[in-house]
C-alpha cells in the first residue's frame, strides 16, 4: 500500500514536470519497487540476512540502507524524468540524406517530416513519414523507423533509399 501511494504521488509531480505519461511513469515506479522490494526479499530473508547482513555492524548496516534508499531517490525523481527511461515523443520537420540503393557517394539532402521518439538512456529514433523534394512532390515512406546508426526505407514509388538523418526537429518546450 505504502509502495503505491508512493507511486501515485511521485508519478504526479513528474508528469507534471515532464513529456512522460502518468500511467507510463506510475508502471515504471510500480515495477521497481517491485523488483527492489519484493523480489530481492525472499533472497534477503533466507541467504543474505542470516549469513551476511546480521554480521555487520549497526553503523554499517545503517550506511548501507542511507545509500540505498539516496541512489532509490535519485533513480525516481531525477534519472526517470530527464529521460533515461525514455517516452517522450514529438514531431516535425528535419533533414534527412537520401541515398539511391547501391550508392555511397550519390545523395539527396531534403527535409523530412519525422517523429522523434526517445528510448532507453536518452536513444532517439526517428520515424520519417515524407521527404519533400526540391521541384518535384514529395515521396512518402511507410514504417520507415531509423536510429542513429541509419536504415533503410522503400518509397511510395518502391525505389530502396539509405537513410541518414542530418538534422532531427527541436523538442518542443513545455511550459508548466
Amino acid at each position: 500500500m505504502i509502495g503505491i501511494c508512493f507511486a501515485a504521488i511521485f508519478s504526479l509531480f513528474i508528469s507534471l514536470n515532464s513529456n512522460l505519461r502518468y500511467l507510463t511513469i506510475f508502471g515504471w515506479i510500480i515495477t521497481v519497487f517491485t523488483i527492489l522490494v519484493l523480489l530481492p526479499s525472499s533472497i534477503w530473508l533466507y541467504v543474505l540476512e542470516p549469513r551476511w547482513w546480521s554480521k555487520l555492524r549497526s553503523k554499517t548496516r545503517r550506511k548501507i540502507t542511507n545509500w540505498s534508499i539516496g541512489l532509490l531517490v535519485i533513480t525516481v525523481l531525477i534519472l526517470i524524468p530527464s529521460g533515461v527511461a525514455g517516452g517522450s515523443s514529438w514531431s516535425g520537420d528535419g533533414v534527412v540524406n537520401l541515398f539511391p540503393e547501391g550508392s555511397t557517394s550519390k545523395n539527396y539532402q531534403l527535409t523530412a517530416k519525422m517523429r522523434v521518439t526517445t528510448k532507453w538512456w536518452w536513444r532517439e529514433e526517428y520515424t520519417i513519414s515524407s521527404a519533400t523534394w526540391p521541384h518535384s512532390g514529395m515521396s512518402y515512406f511507410t514504417g520507415c523507423t531509423v536510429d542513429k546508426t541509419n536504415g533503410t526505407c522503400i518509397d511510395n514509388d518502391g525505389k530502396s533509399w539509405h537513410v541518414e538523418v542530418v538534422q532531427a526537429p527541436d523538442q518542443p518546450y513545455r511550459d508548466n
